[in-house]
This record gives structure tokens, C-alpha cells and sequence, in this order.
């Protein structure tokens, strides 16, 4: 399989407005590399990482992340996100579901990414 690179907005389903802008998330074969930046509480996080594919179209960070504050530049509670990525037929865009998961709660967030170069 050919590495396919997307970007667009998430939303988290808790109805607060806060959403993630999905910079890069780079589909691989086995794993996804993503770059994103969250709003969250009147904040700006950034965050990157890796994810491995624990079967189908399911793929979980292997390890804990921080995320950044982008004003203060400080480092956030450990957290693990989870994405469950289903690509259209043309592979142009792929449907997100996933959540992210931090200090014992789970925010889920979905929608759709549009394939970049």
C-alpha cells in the first residue's frame, strides 16, 4: 500500500465546540503518523504522534503522549488516542471515530479528512 497523507477538522461528540485540526495524518500500511493541534478550555494543544494498527481499521498510540500548550508551552497529563479510520472507495477522503483519553476519561471525536499531498 501506497502512504496516504490527510488533513482536516474533527469534532469532539460532547457538544462543546472543541475540535481537532488533523494537520497531517499520514496512513501507512501498519501505523499512521499524525500531527494535530486541539482546542480545548479556551486553549490551543499541539500534539504528534505515532499509532499502530491493532487489527482492521483500528489503530492505538503505543505510548503515552503529552500534549503542548501552544501559548503557555506547557506539557499536558499523559494521554492515548485511538482512531478508527475507514477510507472512501477513491481513497480520497477517510471517516475518523476515535478518542482520546486522558486522567480516566474518554473524549470521542469523529469526521471526515480529506486526502492532501
Amino acid at each position: 500500500m501506497t502512504t496516504r497523507f490527510y488533513a482536516g477538522h474533527l469534532i469532539y461528540a460532547d457538544g462543546s465546540g472543541d475540535f481537532i485540526t488533523i494537520h497531517r495524518l499520514a496512513l501507512h500500511d501498519d501505523n499512521i503518523t499524525f500531527e494535530l493541534l486541539t482546542t480545548w478550555d479556551g486553549g490551543d494543544w499541539s500534539l504528534q504522534g505515532h499509532a499502530e494498527r491493532l487489527s482492521g481499521s483500528t489503530f492505538r498510540t503505543s505510548r503515552p503522549l503529552r500534549a503542548t500548550a501552544v501559548a503557555a508551552k506547557e506539557v499536558g497529563p499523559m494521554c492515548a488516542l485511538q482512531f478508527v479510520i475507514t477510507p472512501s472507495e477513491d481513497g480520497g477522503s477517510i471517516q475518523v471515530e476515535g478518542r482520546w483519553d486522558e486522567d480516566g476519561d474518554t473524549y470521542p471525536f469523529g469526521g471526515e479528512l480529506e486526502e492532501r499531498e
